[in-house]
């Protein structure tokens, strides 16, 4: 059994992020709402979302450019790029896309205090749900860029997230 009290709040969290991911990929905007809206019930405050869909990108990335023995940007793909995909699902302003991935390095580099500060001063650029909209965004562009370097479709890749999260919830 979990001695761990929030372990369960973050499998659920992940199951609706990795739902609402699959529903970017599909372009059925009513279910991002709905899924993003059951990610914010789930966890205590906008920063604790913003931060696990940080951890969530992060790792999907280290998954995409592990694929392969090139990086991202040796293999023609730039964060420039990745950016702009994930402006495109048309989820959220290309601004609160570039604040998720501004927060990326803090995040990456364990400091809790600089990633607290750039959701702060990113606050500044849209509310609580615009921002998580576009964290959102960004790890659906990055889900796609891992999908295709493991010849998968996105939509089946994101699929196979969301349940493997689904699964790992319910044990």
């Amino acid at each position: 059994m979990n001695a761990d009290p929030t372990a369960p709040q973050v499998r659920q969290a992940l199951v609706s992020l990795y739902g609402a991911v699959a529903a970017v990929v599909r372009d059925d905007h009513d279910a991002v709402r709905m899924m993003l809206t059951d990610l914010t019930e789930a966890l205590d405050d906008v920063d604790e979302v913003l931060m696990t869909i940080s951890i969530a990108t992060l790792e999907r990335l280290e998954a995409a450019v592990g694929t392969s023995e090139t990086s991202l940007e040796d293999s023609g793909l730039t964060a420039r790029q990745v950016l702009a995909m994930a402006s495109e699902y048309g989820l959220s302003s290309r601004r609160t896309v570039h604040a998720a991935a501004w927060r990326l390095d803090a995040v990456r580099e364990g400091d809790r205090s600089r990633a607290t500060a750039d959701i702060a001063r990113s606050r500044s650029i849209g509310t609580a749900f615009e921002l998580t909209y576009g964290a959102t965004a960004l790890l659906a562009a990055i889900v796609a860029v891992w999908a295709n370097r493991t010849g998968r479709s996105p939509k089946v890749a994101a699929s196979d997230l969301c349940l493997a999260a689904t699964l790992a919830a319910a044990s």
